[in-house]
């Protein structure tokens, strides 16, 4: 089965969403930007906006990753107390014996 997708009407079949593909750039949202592009290039506009959408979407984890990030390293810059160190007497260590 040779296909000649040289005819848009031809590219118009394999048009659609593809879920393999949503998942990838969901997961790899720079890889989405990648296959966004090269499906607007390949004349396949429903698969890249499908794929443009689930690599937009898949930035949201990694805005809130890093937002916490920010919050975390913020808050230990901040100079709270430290923690009291527990003392020992030096009276109940025994120097060891050979």
């Amino acid at each position: 089965m040779n296909a000649n997708l040289s005819n848009c009407n031809d590219l118009a079949a394999y048009d659609g969403r593809s879920v393999v593909l949503n998942i990838v750039s969901f997961l790899l949202p720079p890889l989405g930007l990648i296959l966004y592009l090269a499906l607007m290039i390949a004349k396949l506009p429903q698969k890249a906006v499908s794929v443009g959408c689930s690599a937009t979407f898949g930035l949201i984890p990694y805005a809130i990753y890093a937002f916490v990030c920010l919050v975390v390293m913020i808050s230990t810059e901040l100079n709270f107390p430290p923690a009291p160190v527990p003392t020992t007497s030096t009276a109940t260590l025994k120097p060891p014996q050979f």
